[in-house]
């Protein structure tokens, strides 16, 4: 499992056997018409002869905005079926693309209080970094054509898993995957959907779905209680009253 490099893209390693692909770059690039160039571009950026004259901020802007404009429906379909034939797994990572300061983002602000119990070095990783208004609103234009994309892969009946990618910009380790939950279904799936991917389904794909994954006699209790329900409202697994680790509630 892992991220795609941009020298082997989503369908060689998709048709190699990869178990699992981590975050939607590659498949946003995977999805252009304009793909091949695209994929020839980033490549010279990295080692080619004028690499050291390319300003690495702008040409990625500039390859964001060509990205969105170049999105083919048709080109995902075909994808998204290679991946299904393959069972490969999909781990969107929404949050890690994500901004708070989108309008409507219903992330909390990245101030003192979100980084109020975490160490210093962590802290460093989870802070935004400083950006123009301009720069925002591309972030945020790329982030709601991700989230429409999980949508698609919803409806495609792709084997997805929740992920946060944590620490990184905005993603707080540990309630970083509750927030991803509520992205995805933000996204499209159901709360339900959202739950089963982060327990039953991980503990399928991890090999452990005889142990792990849900509630059942003879499976490990590894659980939490919470008390609201979270179908309800997916922001309610934030709602812990109880920890239950190996059978043994853990002191609060």
């Amino acid at each position: 499992a892992g991220h795609i490099p941009t020298r082997v893209g989503t369908r060689h390693a998709v048709t190699s056997g990869l178990a699992s692909l981590e975050h939607l770059y590659d498949i946003l690039i995977s999805t252009s018409t304009e793909e091949d160039a695209i994929r020839a571009e980033i490549l010279d950026e990295i080692s080619g002869p004028a690499s050291q004259d390319i300003n690495p901020q702008s040409a990625e802007k500039n390859r964001t905005n060509r990205l969105l404009a170049t999105y083919s429906p048709k080109k995902a379909d075909a994808l998204f079926k290679l991946i299904r034939e393959h069972g490969t797994w999909l781990t969107p990572t929404l949050l890690v693309n994500a901004d708070p300061r989108c309008p409507g983002s219903p992330l909390p602000p990245i101030d003192d209080a979100f980084l109020s119990d975490l160490p210093g070095y962590l802290q460093r990783f989870v802070q935004l970094p400083d950006a123009t208004r301009e720069d925002i609103e591309l972030d945020c234009r790329r982030f709601e054509k991700l989230s429409a994309l999980v949508g698609e892969m919803e409806k495609a009946e792709l084997p997805l898993l929740a992920g946060s990618d944590g620490p990184n910009p905005g993603v707080k380790p540990g309630m970083g995957l509750h927030d991803e939950l509520m992205l995805l279904v933000r996204a499209g799936l159901s709360p339900a959907r959202a739950l089963q991917i982060a327990t039953r389904d991980a503990a399928r794909f991890m090999g452990q779905g005889d142990a792990l994954g849900t509630i059942e006699v003879g499976k490990v209790a590894d659980l939490v209680l919470l008390d609201a329900n979270p179908l309800d409202d997916i922001r309610n697994t934030r709602r812990i009253t109880h920890v239950i680790v190996n059978g043994v509630p853990v002191e609060q």
